[in-house]
């Protein structure tokens, strides 16, 4: 088996595996950095059931030094092995297996130590409803926005935004 290396990028890399018994080379995409690379880039779930909303935010935080993963249910995000190693969680309230609250009840149960942005195309008031629930059960909610919001606001809540000097 030859494995080629076609092009990189801090969130995805393509690798073109050619077995010597197949004709067609397969192709593999897969998101994330490489061991020994990500150790000072900040680890990013991303759990929304609208991939537009998932591929607009992985596009927002592509200027900063972040991996990001995915999640299109509460479920998939629950059964990931590197659910207590993010860093930070941006979380619609509003997801088809679930909602955030109950999202929100599970990382609590298990003790998910992320920073949490809530993200909702609800109201103001409901955003701030599940602020003050996810901080009244002790998870570290550093933000709450409502849809649509700018990658300066998302940078900002996620303590990810750049920094002038002098």
């Amino acid at each position: 088996m030859r494995v080629t290396l076609i092009t990189q990028t801090p969130f995805s890399k393509v690798l073109v595996l050619q077995h010597s018994q197949e004709p067609k080379p397969q192709v593999t995409v897969t998101h994330g950095v490489q061991k020994g690379t990500d150790a000072d880039m900040a680890l990013v779930a991303i759990v929304d059931d609208d991939p537009s909303m998932i591929k607009l935010v992985r596009l927002m935080l592509s200027t900063s030094s972040v991996c990001s993963e995915s999640f299109l249910a509460g479920a998939e995000l629950f059964k990931s092995p590197t659910l207590k190693k993010f860093d930070s969680i941006v979380l619609d309230l509003s997801i088809p297996d679930t909602d955030g609250f109950r999202v929100m009840d599970q990382l609590a149960a298990r003790n998910v130590t992320a920073s949490i942005v809530l993200i909702s195309g609800h109201d103001q008031a409901v955003l701030m409803a599940a602020k003050e629930y996810g901080d009244g059960i002790g998870l570290n909610l550093c933000g709450a926005l409502s849809k649509p919001f700018s990658q300066q606001q998302l940078l900002g809540a996620l303590d990810l935004a750049p920094r002038s000097v002098g």
